[in-house]
Parts: C-alpha cells; sequence; structure tokens
C-alpha cells in the first residue's frame, strides 16, 4: 500500500503548522478494501482522504482487508504531528514607567510556554537608555516554528535644565562680545527635583562658527566678562564655564553646552 500526506509541510522537527490530508492506496493489481483508524479508535472503511486536525500527535494506522479479514502484512500507521496554535509569551520585569536619564532599569526576561510541540527559544531584543522612546520586544518560537512577541514600552526622560544665565543672552538673540575677553557661562542641571553638581554629568562645551546674522537681529551686549579663566567649576549653586572669545572681529559663532544626556544649552556670539 502507498499513503501520500498533503497539507501544510512538516518542519525539519516533524511538526506540520496546519490540518493535513491523508490519502491511500492499494498497490497495482491488489483486489481488497482499505480500513484506518486514528489514534486507538475503530477500525473504519476507506473512500477518500483522511483529513487529520487538531493540535498534537495523532497516529494514523492502515490496512487491507478482504471480506472484512486483515490481510497479513499490508498494514502500517503514519504519526502526524500538528501544531497551529503559538506559543504564550510575556515580558516580566524590566521598566515599570518611564524613567529619568542615568536610573536605568535592569532588562526584562522571557517567560513564554508552549503545550504542544514544545519551546524552542525566547528571546528579548531592543531596548535603550538613551533618552526618547524605546522597545523591549520578547520573541517566543515553537518546535512547530509558531511565533508570538510581546512588546514593552517605556521612555527614558531628559534631564532638566537652567541657563544659561547673566550676563549670556538665549531665545535668539545675539550677545556681542569684544574678541579675547572671558565670558562666564552659568547654568544648572536637575535629575528630576535633585540638582545635579557633579562635573561628570557635563559632557562637553564647544563653538562652532556660523553665518552673522542680517540687520535687524535682537544683539545684546555682554555687560559682564571675568579675568578667570578656570574651566568648568561648580560653585555658589550652579555650573560656570569660562570661556575666552578669540581675537577674530566681525566672526560670529555658536556655542554649545551638551551635557551627558545629550540636553543641550546653545548661545550665539557676534566678536567685535
Amino acid at each position: 500500500m502507498s499513503l501520500t500526506v498533503s497539507g501544510a509541510d512538516p518542519n525539519a522537527a516533524g511538526w506540520r503548522p496546519g490540518p493535513a490530508s491523508v490519502a491511500l492506496a492499494l498497490n497495482e493489481g491488489v483486489q481488497a478494501d482499505i480500513e484506518y483508524r486514528l489514534g486507538v479508535g475503530e477500525w473504519q472503511p476507506y473512500s477518500a482522504p483522511v483529513q487529520v486536525s487538531g493540535d498534537g500527535e495523532t497516529v494514523l494506522s492502515y490496512r487491507a482487508v478482504v471480506n472484512g479479514v486483515p490481510v497479513e502484512n499490508s498494514g502500517g500507521a503514519e504519526t502526524i504531528r500538528i501544531d497551529a496554535t503559538a506559543p504564550t509569551v510575556a515580558l516580566v520585569g524590566g521598566p515599570t514607567g518611564d524613567y529619568t536619564f542615568g536610573h536605568d532599569a535592569a532588562a526584562p526576561t522571557c517567560e513564554t510556554a508552549d503545550a504542544v510541540s514544545g519551546l524552542a527559544s525566547c528571546t528579548v531584543t531592543g531596548g535603550g537608555a538613551t533618552v526618547g522612546g524605546h522597545t523591549y520586544t520578547a520573541t517566543a518560537t515553537d518546535n512547530a516554528g509558531n511565533v508570538s512577541t510581546a512588546e514593552l514600552k517605556y521612555t527614558v526622560l531628559p534631564w532638566t535644565v537652567s541657563g544659561f544665565m547673566a550676563p549670556v543672552d538665549m531665545a535668539g538673540a545675539w550677545n556681542t562680545v569684544k574678541g579675547g575677553s572671558t565670558v562666564p557661562f552659568r547654568f544648572e542641571l536637575f535629575d528630576g527635583a535633585t540638582e545635579l553638581t557633579d562635573l561628570s554629568k557635563v559632557k562637553s562645551f564647544s563653538t562652532a562658527s556660523v553665518a552673522c546674522p542680517g540687520p535687524g537681529a535682537v544683539t545684546d551686549e555682554i555687560e559682564t566678562v571675568t579675568t578667570d579663566v578656570t574651566g568648568l567649576v561648580y560653585q555658589d549653586g550652579h555650573f560656570q564655564q569660562n570661556w575666552k572669545t578669540p581675537k577674530k572681529a566681525g566672526s560670529c559663532l555658536q556655542v554649545t553646552m551638551t551635557a551627558q544626556d545629550e540636553t543641550k544649552l546653545t548661545a550665539n556670539f557676534i566678536i567685535k
């Protein structure tokens, strides 16, 4: 006898993701009837392909009969494995809500189960500690190739920055200052309600050449300069960076403070 199984193809582990159809046929020239049964059920006469569905392993047995009597050595069996149900999956642990930069939450773990073919893998990807929105994704795969995913979304919030304080003007104004002067940049950083004082929280202080403004631009002269050329310090309740301006009259510069969370403060200058 010959047996042909059609429908959803099995994977390398022998599991099919959907129903199968089993066709039985006698060898050429054999005069007999065919019977089959599923599992330990009753033998039934075969007249059309047998449809096998439902999750789990099903054994289809078959044989040739003549006048109701089984023909010796004519039978056989085929095991059909079907798993059309995706595994369950969830993320356990990890961020429970939004949090401020620097308070990194532990990554979540993958919790999953599959009652049919069993689990092949479960991986957690994504996440991040930079400012902005992030997503952890758990991907569970069972031995039949069915896949389920779960997501955990959260946002890393930036620090709050205050400044630059006087004498530096912001809000689009152009500060005018004599070349060679030293300008004090004062600012504050807050982690929520907590003021930051550690100098390492300031990533960089940089300058870049920019196009000078046209007529009508708002300008304001720096009223206070300093002779102190000390670099970044924290004093009197704020950070202070002293910047010695270049002696390039007529040039225009943008000064940028970048914190470790990538929060930035910028101010524009016209050198006289």
